[in-house]
Parts: structure tokens; sequence; C-alpha cells
């Protein structure tokens, strides 16, 4: 069983498909992400992997990752039709929350209820919040280094 809360099917904002004159009023709405907009809309740095893309940000004092299928698996996630639809959609709902779980927790050497990961089925996407990491130096070389092994973890056979 994970440790990451996995809830299949919940729903969450995804910021880069909202408009930003929207942005505020949408994540008032999440209701689980609390943001100062006093210092702006939160800004996403992004990354494209082998495995998959992500996008990232420290928001109210916790680390939020959006995951996305790689681009060239993408329409195949929202097709379930055919036999490479199917394995894409095995990959994507299944191996990759195992493997987020695995890592993250050795990672971040830390457990639910301080990691948590949903997967918005609108959008294909998995949202991944480790709560109480704005204390970091380099926040944006500690992410690089969890999703590079997170990458590395996908393409090992397994």
């Amino acid at each position: 069983m994970s440790s990451i809360q996995n809830e299949k099917h919940a729903r969450q904002v995804v910021l880069t498909e909202v408009p930003k004159e929207k942005a505020k009023e949408t994540l008032l709405g999440a209701g689980d992400v609390e943001v100062d907009f006093a210092k702006g809309v939160p800004e996403f740095e992004k990354a494209t992997l082998d495995s998959f893309r992500a996008e990232y940000s420290v928001i109210g004092g916790n680390l939020i990752v959006h995951f996305f299928p790689p681009k060239r698996a993408e329409e195949h996630i929202r097709n379930s039709q055919t036999q490479a639809s199917k394995l894409w959609l095995e990959y994507w709902l299944k191996r990759f929350p195992s493997k987020l779980d695995s890592v993250a927790r050795g990672y971040f050497d830390a457990e639910y209820p301080r990691l948590q990961a949903k997967y918005t089925e609108e959008v294909a996407s998995w949202w991944f919040r480790a709560q109480g990491y704005d204390n970091l130096i380099d926040s944006k070389k500690f992410v690089q280094g969890f999703l590079e092994r997170l990458d590395a973890a996908l393409r090992e056979r397994s």
C-alpha cells in the first residue's frame, strides 16, 4: 500500500491550464493550497524529461509539482482504444504513481501526510505536494534532483 495519498480521479487545479487573469479566483476555490497573493501569482518552473513533463513551485511553504505525460503519450492517454493507448494508460496510472511514491519517500525522507499525490483525470496529470519545503537554500536544484531521480527510476526495467 502506498504511503502517499493517491486518490484517483480527484479534481485539482493545474495552473498552466488556467488563464492568468483567473488564476487567483481558481486557486482560492482549490481549498487545499494556501497562497499569499500579496507576493503575486505563483510562477512555475518547467522541466521536460524522458518519462514525463513537470512544472513546480514553492507555494505556502509547500513544494507543488504537476506531472504531465510525455508529449508522445498525450494522445494515447486520452484515447484508450488502441493497444499502444492501453500500454501508456497502464504506465501513467500504475507505473508512474508507484515510482513517484517510492522515489518521493526516499528522496524527501518523508511519508503521508507530508507527501501527497492525486490524479487529475481531466488533464491526465498528477499533482504532488511535499509539505514544509520552503526553507531550502536552492529549491530549484533540490527539485531538479528529485525529478531526475524519478525519471531514472521510470526508465529502469522492473
